[in-house]
């Protein structure tokens, strides 16, 4: 039976962010302002509200979030609020079945005991298709879509003309309470599943097929010692395929009605009950949603189990109601009752997004034949429309030729250039994801990657020991081919003799810096590639950056001092030490307009600093671990950072806030935002880019 999610509200967590007060360190407007303090503790409880896929509270704590001060993580968080594209009330009962006609028209919905046929595109309500006495559990339309079969908890199967919705055959006594149906692939047969108690015996699981002609039973099967409450015909309608309470799947062969495969979870204390198994559209893989939150994943062929795949963030496992196929066969949904919907990559293992919209247990899944459409339906009777090409997570989830640890976005925003594992390199298109070139671009890992201002130049640099820069002005737009016109061309290349954490181009262009053997900085002309300066601070520089518009280079060292120079002094250089953290590597980034400079650490410390006098203005700490990247968005009214504790930070850079946090599955390494400060590119390692938009 299916059971509401228990709603999780957070009103405890603005009023105890509320009582604590802001950073020591931060400015005198953003201490005293209240409706600056409710907006943080708002967005973390929103946050918090969304990690525990409670929409019906996040969506509350987004609209208190005072609007004057909504930035990108409100924007953020709304869209992860809801990505479906159209809500409908189907009734005031759970929402027990879905399936779309074969032609994509119909959608026909269980709730209660009648079935609705509805428009597949709109959700308007077609006809009621009404004679059960008892919920009805499943609906299955025929093959050629003229007929829709349906089987109730009032033990009967009927089978309805689709065209006059009339009742065409009804067959009584099919077994006891949870029941469910199939259509074989040439709609002769029907298959129910079911279960009897009888005494001396006590509960059996029962399958039973039909002649769809005239009703006649030609098999009568037996299995297991709890209901059976799942069933599907292979494709090829060479077996069927039963779920059962007992948490195993069997395939049954039909020309002699044995038992060829049966497949059982791992044993642990876990309840299992499988709740739905499907077939891939080409049959070689079968998908199971079972009671313990896992969706497990069987080689159909063999019996071997492929994967398990659970992701749930709060920590519980809770059940699977249904599992659905997408027509590509690789992509599998499931429906979940922790109000979710999760969209897994079968073949890869891999979760690929979660949606949230659902404000109870998700139910029931049906996709559209032609790949355009998902619907589902949950415990409180509502369907929501979900756009499968907005399910594509080609844009927003990038898969790399290996891990990645650099990233950089061109200033007019348009191509993204990562760096990684082996020596690659690879230019993206920011708005689709698509790849545009890829090349060895060193001898061993890529490390770092830097555009020039005038976005025709990247720099790189790698494990080998080398600063490359490349001319990347043949770079276009469009599928990535073999025309050597169109590759990036090597401009010139400095020895650096160690491992390059970083290359930096000035404000104007004009230089270029990257850390060197020996603890040295040097700083070369672009033009024609002389080296014009030599810093010497005799310690491993891990980061320098420029500043916007001045002459100043802020060169981090493991020492965890961070050395202002000013370039356009020969003399006596060295402007400012600013001694804010432990020793260990460091990462800087100077706001859009030069006025502050922050930097973190590998303790998970952030500190900024105002550039005018350098005098410390805040300070932020990540307890979990330290920070690989830091970055001001380009308005500079946030600052992203991320590192070793699996996540991204989202930071209020006047107050010191902490605004956001996103989860990812592997550490981030880097991050860049793009010139519009719409997307937030973000490299864990684990072969990907994520787009946070």
């Amino acid at each position: 039976m299916l059971h509401p999610c228990p709603r999780l509200h957070v009103p405890a967590v603005v009023a105890a962010l509320l009582a604590v007060p802001l950073p020591a360190h931060a400015d005198q407007g953003g201490t005293t302002d209240p409706d600056r303090r409710y907006y943080a503790a708002a967005m973390a409880a929103a946050g918090t509200s969304l990690q525990l896929h409670d929409v019906v509270a996040a969506r509350h704590w987004l609209e208190e979030a005072p609007a004057a001060h909504r930035g990108w993580e409100w924007d953020y968080l709304w869209r992860e609020l809801d990505r479906s594209g159209l809500v409908v009330t189907a009734g005031e009962g759970p929402v027990t079945d879905l399936q779309v006609s074969p032609d994509g028209r119909l959608l026909a919905v269980c709730a209660g005991n009648d079935i609705v046929l509805r428009d597949a595109r709109t959700g308007d309500a077609i006809a009621v298709l009404a004679g059960h006495t008892k919920p009805c559990w499943n609906a299955r339309f025929s093959p050629n879509g003229a007929r829709l079969a349906s089987v109730s908890s009032d033990g009967t199967l009927r089978v309805w003309d689709v065209g006059p919705r009339l009742s065409t055959l009804r067959i009584d006594d099919i077994g006891q309470g949870v029941a469910a149906v199939a259509w074989s692939p040439d709609g002769a047969e029907l298959c129910t599943a079911s279960w009897r108690r009888e005494a001396g015996r006590g509960v059996y699981g029962v399958i039973d097929t039909w002649d769809t002609a005239d009703g006649a039973l030609r098999r009568h099967l037996e299995h297991g010692v709890k209901p059976i409450g799942a069933v599907n015909y292979a494709p090829d309608g060479r077996r069927l395929w039963v779920g059962t309470w007992d948490f195993d799947v069997a395939a049954f062969d039909i020309a002699d009605s044995q038992r060829v495969l049966h497949l059982l979870p791992p044993e642990d204390p876990a309840y299992k009950r499988v709740n739905e198994c499907r077939l891939s559209p080409d049959g070689t893989r079968v998908a199971v949603a079972h009671d313990d939150g896992v969706l497990r994943v069987w080689d159909a062929a063999t019996g071997v189990l492929l994967h398990s795949l659970h992701r749930q963030a709060e920590g519980a496992r809770l059940a699977l109601a249904d599992v659905a196929w997408l027509p590509d066969g690789r992509r599998v949904v499931t429906a979940a009752k922790d109000l979710t919907l999760r969209l897994w990559d079968s073949e890869a293992g891999e979760h690929l997004a979660v949606l949230h919209g659902h404000a109870a247990a998700v139910t029931a899944l049906a996709a559209a034949p032609d790949g355009t459409v998902l619907w589902s339906g949950d415990a409180d009777g509502t369907l929501r429309r979900w756009d499968l090409t907005a399910l594509d997570t080609t844009a927003t989830r990038w898969s790399l030729p290996h891990t990645a640890y650099g990233v950089a976005v061109d200033a007019g925003g348009r191509r993204a250039a990562v760096t990684g594992w082996g020596g690659w390199a690879a230019v993206f298109d920011v708005a689709s994801g698509a790849p545009l070139v890829q090349w060895e671009a060193h001898g061993e890992s890529g490390v770092r990657a830097a555009w020039s201002p005038g976005d025709s130049l990247l720099a790189t640099t790698g494990n080998d020991g080398l600063l490359r820069l490349w001319d990347m002005r043949a770079v276009g737009f469009g599928p990535i081919d073999d025309d050597p016109n169109r590759r990036p061309r090597l401009v010139r290349e400095h020895v650096l003799g160690v491992q390059g954490m970083a290359a930096a181009f000035s404000a104007d262009g004009r230089w270029l810096a990257a850390p060197a053997k020996n603890g040295q900085l040097p700083v070369w002309a672009v033009a024609d590639g002389a080296e014009v300066d030599m810093f010497d601070p005799g310690i491993n520089v891990s980061d320098a950056t420029w500043h916007p518009a001045r002459s100043l280079l802020a060169v981090c060292g493991d020492d965890g001092i961070v050395r202002i120079l000013d370039e356009s002094r020969l003399a006596g250089r060295l402007e400012a030490r600013l001694e804010d953290h432990d020793p260990g590597a460091l990462q800087a980034a100077f706001s859009p307009d030069g006025a502050y400079l922050a930097t973190a650490s590998a303790s998970g410390l952030i500190v900024i600093r105002e550039t005018a006098g350098w005098s410390r203005l805040r300070e932020m700490s990540v307890a979990g671990g330290g920070q690989l990247a830091i970055a001001y968005s380009p308005d500079g009214s946030r600052l992203a950072t991320c590192g070793a504790d699996d996540h991204v930070h989202v930071w209020d850079p006047a107050t010191g806030a902490h605004l956001l946090k996103v989860p990812l599955a592997e550490s981030p390494y880097d991050l860049a935002w793009t010139p519009d400060g719409q997307r937030l590119l973000v490299l864990p390692l684990d072969g990907t880019l994520r787009v946070l938009e």
